[in-house]
């Protein structure tokens, strides 16, 4: 008994300068996030009685904070205080503007955090700042993100939440009317169901007294259900009144079989009509037919030395991440399609945009096999997109048809990347592209 109360005296002091340590450790850890919530809470106080001078000053401070900033700067958006809203949006811009050029992790976690709290205050921002909220989610949710640091999943979510706030009409401005207008496409008409409410006729108008009889029982005829859209199908664009744009159908007959088929070519002297809004190709700038068909390995020196447009070029992974919204609901998709056509995506650019990102499988594979014998395209570039492909059969059609082109550093390329590949099919293909290339 002795000799243990002797170790326990002993030992005692190191516990309690173990513990001290440990103690001391946490607290310089937390000291420094708890002074800085305690003084983002105090400049937040301050921002609904500051003059307007000071506003601006404390605002960027509350911007130097990090993630205690980041709270207090999206709850200013629900701010009485116009000039203080302002303020705070503008920071959160130029946050947002710094965050897109870091690292896939940083911005992976920074679009998670701002889409998560802003979709948990957006029922208290008034409409300016619901508007320039689903600005801040329209940059981010095209951002390339790490599964690793963010779920991909509940940041469209989070998104979609914030836009859908923003297109609320009763409270929207009319800038953003135009969007609510696409989701609802009902034509519009005013109905007088009171006699009492018509208007004053031209000659000084007459009092209308309502009638006492009671109103005749009304017949309403159900609705028809719209038919159901055939997802092979391209979606109807829509110009800046709302209006639908004309189609254009994705033709997949090859003219060789059926030359019936092939599209008919304008009279002499005359120019094939077109859309208000039309862009003429490079390939039309150069002199040659928009619509003259291209086999795979082609090509077409005025198109490749003189082509700036982005569908003319490699893919970016911007242009990817786009297009893998077309086929979500509600406005994320209009809002991937207006900035696929600010890239300098068309009406038919855009349709083939949807066909490479439709959830379909069986479907994607029909589509790489016909876009070789599809007419006025480059199916090159769409081919090479289609590589990244989820389904392991997709990306080997594609990886067989670019084969075909003929081109060997093409084809060596094709062979690296079948070698990564997950796929154990793939990877056969890397052996029999090499042992083609021997050959």
């Amino acid at each position: 008994m002795m000799d243990r109360s002797r170790i326990a005296r002993r030992l005692a002091p190191v516990f309690a300068l173990f513990v001290a340590v440990t103690g001391a450790w946490v607290l310089i850890k937390a000291w420094p996030k708890w002074q800085a919530a305690r003084l983002a809470d105090a400049w937040r106080e301050q921002l609904e009685t500051a003059d307007d001078e000071r506003v601006p000053v404390l605002v960027d401070e509350l911007a130097d904070l990090g993630d205690a900033g980041l709270d207090r700067l999206v709850a200013a958006l629900a701010s009485p205080r116009q000039i203080v809203r302002q303020h705070a949006a503008a920071a959160l811009g130029r946050m947002v503007d710094r965050w897109e050029i870091c690292d896939d992790s940083a911005r992976s976690i920074a679009a998670g955090e701002l889409s998560s709290l802003l979709a948990r205050h957006i029922g208290t921002f008034p409409a300016d700042a619901r508007d320039n909220a689903a600005s801040l989610v329209q940059q981010m949710l095209v951002w390339p993100t790490d599964e690793a640091f963010v779920d991909r999943t509940q940041l469209v979510a989070s998104c979609e939440e914030v836009l859908l706030a923003a297109d609320d009409v009763e409270t929207e401005s009319p800038g953003r009317l135009a969007i609510a207008r696409r989701n609802d496409r009902r034509p519009i008409a005013q109905v007088a169901d009171d006699p009492a409410t018509l208007a004053p006729l031209p000659g000084g108008g007459l009092v209308v007294e309502p009638s006492a009889a009671p109103p005749l029982p009304r017949v309403v005829e159900p609705a028809e259900p719209a038919p159901a859209r055939d997802p092979r199908e391209p979606r109807l664009l829509l110009d800046e009144t709302g209006e639908s744009l004309p189609p254009a159908p994705l033709p997949i007959v090859d003219p060789a079989v059926d030359p019936a088929r092939r599209p008919a070519a304008p009279a002499q002297g005359k120019t094939p009509s077109r859309p208000a809004n039309y862009t003429p190709s490079v390939r039309e700038k150069a002199g040659g037919s928009p619509n003259a068909p291209q086999a795979l390995g082609a090509t077409d020196a005025a198109t490749e030395t003189a082509s700036t447009a982005a569908v003319d070029g490699p893919h970016t992974e911007r242009e990817m991440s786009l297009i893998r919204l077309l086929h979500s609901d509600g406005p994320i998709a209009l809002e991937a399609e207006r900035q696929l056509a600010a890239l300098g995506y068309g009406i038919r650019d855009i349709a083939l945009a949807e066909c490479i990102a439709h959830p379909d499988a069986d479907f994607r594979l029909q589509f790489v096999d016909a876009l070789p014998r599809t007419d006025g395209i480059r199916p090159r570039r769409w081919l090479e997109m289609l590589l990244a492909d989820d389904d392991p059969r997709v990306r080997l059609s594609a990886m067989t048809q670019l084969a075909t082109s003929g081109d060997a550093a093409l084809v060596e390329s094709l062979a690296r990347r079948a070698q990564l590949d997950p796929d154990p099919e793939v990877r056969r293909q890397a052996e029999r592209l090499r042992g083609a290339k021997t050959r």
